[in-house]
């Protein structure tokens, strides 16, 4: 965030908070970011979802299969789902500008 901010001006960001135990450790590592990052970067962090910590992730991982096709049922598949479905729906943070690349184009 803070190297999109001052190289690219990019003032708003959406968070997904990964691995937490529940909504509420989750709207509180959004709100603790949110006051470091307004207080130091001046920029907003949009609380966008979060995907709860699930046994099944680390068992794809090692099956090499994606989670979400063969546990469709668990926590982080449904969350994962939901966020999906809510980035459709959404509206874009930023439009695409010939002098402001893509994150991973300047990365790499």
């Amino acid at each position: 965030m803070k190297v999109l901010s001052v190289k690219y001006q990019e003032k708003h960001f959406r968070l997904i908070v990964n691995l937490v135990k529940n909504a509420r450790e989750a709207d509180e590592v959004s709100r603790q970011l949110c006051l470091v990052t307004n207080r130091f970067l001046d920029i907003s962090v949009e609380h966008f979802g979060s995907i709860m910590a699930d046994e099944n992730v680390k068992l794809g991982v090692r099956k090499q299969k994606v989670v979400s096709e063969w546990a469709p049922m668990t926590h982080a598949s449904r969350n994962l789902s939901e966020l999906a479905h809510r980035l459709i729906r959404s509206q874009p943070m930023i439009q695409r500008q010939e002098n402001r690349p893509l994150i991973w184009q300047d990365t790499m």
